[in-house]
């Protein structure tokens, strides 16, 4: 009887010494954490070593109700910067992790496969992330993955073993790795990726050559994002077979071989964009049987004849590129009677809508002739947001849709439209910003100075958080404004 009260009190000792030795390296690591980051808004000023603080009461941080195991470490959008302490790795009961909308960098620690209770790994919009994307081996429980918007790199190879990490991962459900220098080939490997996953996105991430069979695998999926890449050859028959997919984005690339007619089984497909390729012959009849589409872009491709009648009941259309001849008979030679929007220096026609940017014209426009388009254009686009019926969505708004005349006004535009209620004005906002980027910076997103990572998005994002917005416009727009007052 002594003998087991005393075993049952030593088992109990050392489920203390336990339970103590695993506290303490919580707490070690999440102090770490905070000694190797810089908190500009103070979010972490609660995280003291005091023994009367409790982590599972700071700020980001949430623990199992009975063990105080720390569960989850959600940190999103507070501005933190410096790099990721691998200390992050002791915390091994952690099964959510955000650190999205930061300004981490570095590597992503590579012995983040530690970590196998993880379910969500958040580390998007960092922005300074760089090196390798580290390898997924043993993230068994892993369901959400985001490292979109970062500088994270890869190769073909690389690639293989990344894809081919996510075999373990069973339960995954959502591969978001948008906007990264990945380059290469999207290997074979992808089909490993869980039978479950219902979201995927490699967009604008350097991939090249063609995209591989073994998409048919993912029949949960509801979105697949493949643009803003340099995929080549044909759009896989094979993804006929995703009959639950809601959005299919697979623009700015170059596919070249014909569309495939595989569009019958998306009876939930609501959003379709292809625009921006090579595509040759006509568009799918099989497009119209998509009942629950809102959004259709198939513009700058290399299709021909009419629209099949199916698709004329779509709610949203997009149209195909046509000429200066089109539109000279679509305004009626650009008649007095239909304009539909007037500027301060130009009108905007009724019909479609088209002029492409004078390329020879050798032209510099001065500050204010620039704020006078930017002025014409806006008046443009409140118009078709807020005036037409149905409503009008430009859905391609950038400067080589904008014409001049010779008073410097903006007159007109090439548009492929969206009609519909549904149909979003954000995405010509989100444009909108673009263009006047690009007309006071003078410069294009290929511009040299736009490389590792580095756009025209994010250079005026870090100019306007250090607060150095005048030096975003051309000096030289500047002195000639300065130069015009002083004159006057």
């Amino acid at each position: 009887m002594h003998i087991h009260l005393i075993l049952l009190l030593l088992s109990f000792q050392n489920h203390l010494r336990v339970e103590g030795s695993e506290t303490e390296t919580q707490r070690d690591a999440l102090l770490s954490f905070k000694s190797q980051v810089s908190d500009p808004k103070n979010s972490l000023s609660g995280w003291t070593a005091s023994a009367n603080s409790s982590y599972c009461t700071w700020f980001g941080v949430s623990c199992s109700r009975s063990k105080g195991r720390v569960e989850s470490l959600s940190l999103p959008g507070l501005s933190l910067f410096g790099k990721l302490p691998y200390q992050l790795t002791h915390l091994i009961f952690l099964n959510s992790l955000d650190l999205s909308n930061n300004k981490f960098e570095g590597q992503v620690p590579l012995h983040f496969s530690l970590l196998s209770c993880l379910e969500l790994i958040n580390l998007a919009t960092n922005n300074q992330f760089h090196g390798f994307i580290p390898l997924f081996t043993n993230m068994i429980n892993l369901t959400s993955l985001i490292l979109g918007n970062n500088y994270l790199s890869s190769t073909t190879t690389l690639n293989y073993q990344l894809f081919d990490s996510f075999r373990n991962s069973t339960q995954l459900k959502m591969l978001m790795t948008y906007s990264n220098q990945m380059a290469g080939q999207l290997p074979i490997s992808v089909a490993n990726i869980s039978r479950h996953l219902q979201h995927f996105c490699v967009a604008d991430t350097l991939l090249t050559d063609s995209i591989p069979q073994g998409m048919r695998n993912f029949r949960n999926l509801e979105s697949l994002s493949l643009e803003m890449n340099e995929f080549t050859g044909e759009m896989p028959l094979e993804i006929g077979d995703l009959r639950q997919l809601v959005q299919l984005s697979i623009y700015n690339n170059r596919l070249s071989e014909e569309i495939p007619d595989m569009f019958g089984n998306f009876t939930q497909l609501s959003f379709l964009r292809m625009g921006y390729n090579q595509f040759p012959g006509t568009i799918p009849a099989s497009i119209g049987q998509c009942k629950q589409l809102n959004f259709l872009h198939l513009g700058i491709n290399k299709l021909q004849g009419e629209t099949p009648n199916e698709n004329l009941s779509l709610s949203c259309r997009g149209f195909l590129k046509i000429s200066y001849l089109d539109i000279r008979v679509a305004t009626n030679n650009f008649a007095a009677e239909n304009p539909v929007a007037k500027g301060g220096s130009g009108n905007v026609y009724k019909g479609m809508w088209l002029h492409p940017e004078d390329e020879e014209s050798g032209s510099s426009l001065t500050l204010l002739e620039r704020l006078n388009i930017a002025v014409d254009v806006a008046s443009a686009m409140d118009y078709l947001h807020h005036d037409c019926d149905p409503r009008l969505v430009h859905c391609d708004l950038k400067p080589s849709k904008v014409l001049s005349d010779k008073t410097m006004g903006a007159w007109g535009f090439w548009i492929e439209y969206g009609l519909s209620d549904k149909t979003s004005t954000s995405e010509d906002v989100y444009s909108f910003g673009i263009l006047l980027l690009e007309m006071f910076t003078t410069k294009m997103p290929t511009d040299k100075m736009f490389k590792k990572g580095l756009n025209l998005n994010k250079f005026a994002s870090c100019m306007n958080e250090n607060n150095q917005v005048l030096h975003i416009a051309n000096p030289g727009l500047l002195k000639d404004c300065e130069y015009s007052s002083e004159s006057t």
